[in-house]
């Protein structure tokens, strides 16, 4: 019987290890509600008993609320998760996105800052506090592609419109509207692209289709 039982825990042991990557998984294709869904049943089987699944599967839920746009819920979501935890870099992406409390956002991506988009986000904090270095290395052309690149050119668009740059900014708004996964980023891109001057000397990357665009109303994908 030894063989059967070996088997029998082997099957387990690979139906369970596929449960624990479904959010991840989802979270790639750009299916975010069923990533988050994933996310909740994971947390709420067997497996809890795992504190570090708990928290990946927190962190899950949170990230898919965010590239949904959900992007208060994405806050109370990563609450409950322990500190210092990936969900630092997550929250300070929220709170630029919400346009307030930049001097949290710094103080939580500073620390945290390891990839390209991370750099950016620093840059935005220091931008909205009037700390911008003249020499910005965080906008530095980086390798990026799928959602990541959506995130990146979203990013570095919306430094460059607050900086005046308006038609570097048009370009990385393009690039990420035509991201593969329609999300938060690619929604917003598309938002300021769609703005139209009110006249001949305004800019349709005005203010006011800055403010617009980072409304809090963006809905699920």
């Amino acid at each position: 019987m030894a063989i059967p039982a070996a088997a029998a825990a082997s099957f387990l042991a690979a139906r369970e290890g596929w449960r624990a990557w479904q959010p991840a998984r989802h979270l790639l294709a750009g299916r975010y509600t069923e990533a988050q869904d994933a996310a909740d049943e994971l947390e709420r089987s067997w497996m809890r008993i795992f504190p570090g699944l708990r928290v990946s599967a927190r962190y899950a839920a949170a990230c898919a609320l965010h590239l949904r746009g959900e992007l208060e819920a994405s806050l109370e979501a990563t609450a409950s998760i322990p500190r210092p935890h990936d969900a630092d870099a997550l929250d300070a992406a929220t709170l630029i996105l919400l346009d307030r409390e930049p001097v949290r956002a710094l103080s939580l991506i500073e620390p945290a800052a390891r990839m390209p988009e991370d750099r950016l986000l620093v840059a935005l904090a220091r931008q909205r506090l009037e700390r911008t270095r003249e020499e910005s290395e965080e906008l530095d052309e980086e390798s990026v592609t799928g959602d990541r690149a959506a995130i990146f050119y979203f990013l570095r668009g919306l430094y460059r419109i607050r900086a005046g740059q308006d038609e570097l900014a048009k370009i990385d708004l393009r690039r990420a509207a035509d991201a593969p996964h329609a999300n938060v980023y690619t929604r917003r891109a598309r938002a300021l692209l769609e703005e139209r001057p009110v006249d001949e000397g305004t800019s349709s990357l005005a203010p006011h289709a800055v403010a617009k665009a980072l409304g809090p109303g963006d809905g699920p994908s």
